[in-house]
């Protein structure tokens, strides 16, 4: 199933990212972005019970990220952009590890016998 904040979220970091990108020294404009960003994740925490850290993760990444992204106008260093080229690819890996999990929904229990049938829209029953 996708989730239509962690969507939104998603945007607004493409959104922060394009403005670092294309539009420089409008530094002001950036941090309007980063909190935008920050209170919408503020807002929405509550409404997620069984997968706030999934969401807490991406959101605080992606805050991490622009605020990084905002550094590389002012420190070019060599060392620091490879530093947050691996610091991309570290968060992106930890993602897919952490919550590599597919959701589903018991449908009958008898005795040891457990029928779950599978919500995740990305899942591929091999019969159909």
């Amino acid at each position: 199933m996708i989730d239509k904040n962690i969507i939104y979220l998603e945007i607004i970091f493409l959104l922060g990212a394009l403005l670092c990108v294309f539009v420089p020294h409008a530094l002001f404009l950036k941090l309007l972005v980063i909190i935008i960003l920050f209170l919408f994740i503020v807002k929405e925490q509550d409404t997620y019970q069984y997968i706030k850290q999934k969401y807490l993760y991406v959101g605080w990444g992606f805050i991490a990220l622009l605020v990084l992204f905002i550094l590389t106008e002012y420190i070019v260093n060599l060392y620091f952009i490879v530093a947050l080229i691996c610091l991309v690819v570290v968060y992106l890996y930890l993602f897919k590890v952490l919550f590599n999990t597919t959701y589903g929904v018991v449908t009958k229990v008898a005795g040891r016998n457990v029928s779950v049938q599978l919500i995740d829209p990305f899942y591929k029953s091999k019969k159909e």
